[in-house]
């Protein structure tokens, strides 16, 4: 059996559920994978999955800041050297068996993304059905300004206070909406970066629309941004607000135990 931990971390609304990990933040999410374990051999039983996901998910639900559990998303990263023992049916079945333990029958949205390495990283998201996000999807010209758009656009369409604003920029339109929905998942840590200076354009992405959307009295506690490569002729953007409390978020990370290859 694998022995398991649960901490809570330094944003409020983000708690970790890692076995075998030493230290794996939200914020190096998923490469922690690769940069953790390498390239050995790992073999992850479905129960010990199953049990994570069901411990996690009971966290979440016992949240007094959520009324009315509307939705579930889970964001999987998984390591291509990852094995599988005493599995009966799909990776999407075992996490919905988990979650459903514990949420009941709820609607449950399953993103994927493979990548080096021999474990599994899952992000689990129960939203409140009474403070759902709000999402809008803009594809502007490579010389427009996201900044203008944002100010001009956020506080007609979501005039509300402590806002956290979520930019998924570039890749395609489906890309941009899934990158501003993980985007407030990141820190929130907007005043550390204003107190030491922006290092890369995110940062002063961030810092930029944070002053022009207090200078318009637009209050936002934070903006978040998640970026992609995207072709030179558009700029896909998309814009996720949020309350602070909308959301839980659990963090888990399984390596399994690791055997003999000709086991698998």
């Amino acid at each position: 059996m694998i022995a398991t931990t649960a901490s809570e971390v330094s944003q409020e609304n983000v708690w970790d559920v890692v076995a075998h990990v030493q230290e794996s933040t939200i914020n190096s999410f998923p490469l922690t994978l690769a940069s953790h374990f390498g390239e050995l051999m790992s073999f992850i039983e479905q129960d010990d999955l199953v049990r994570q996901i069901e411990a996690a998910a009971r966290k979440l639900r016992g949240s007094t800041t959520i009324a009315r559990i509307g939705g579930c998303s889970v964001f999987v990263t998984l390591g291509m050297s990852v094995r599988w023992c005493g599995v009966s049916g799909s990776l999407a079945q075992m996490v919905q068996m988990g979650i459903r333990r514990e949420a009941g029958d709820l609607p449950i949205e399953i993103h994927y993304d493979i990548v080096p390495g021999s474990c599994i990283e899952l992000r689990i998201v129960l939203s409140d059905g009474e403070a759902n996000d709000r999402a809008l999807l803009k594809m502007l010209n490579p010389s427009d300004s996201i900044v203008d758009w944002v100010v001009e656009t956020a506080p007609l369409w979501d005039p509300g206070v402590n806002r956290l604003l979520g930019l998924g920029i570039g890749g395609n339109p489906e890309r941009a909406m899934q990158m501003a929905r993980v985007a407030l998942f990141e820190p929130h840590d907007i005043a550390c970066i204003i107190a030491r200076g922006p290092n890369d354009w995110r940062e002063r992405l961030r810092v930029e629309t944070m002053k022009e959307c207090a200078r318009v009295g637009y209050a936002v506690k934070d903006v978040l941004i998640v970026g992609a490569p995207t072709h030179a002729g558009t700029k896909p953007v998309a814009l996720m607000c949020s309350l602070p409390f909308a959301s839980r978020v659990a963090h888990i990370v399984l390596n399994g135990n690791p055997r003999n290859a000709s086991r698998a």
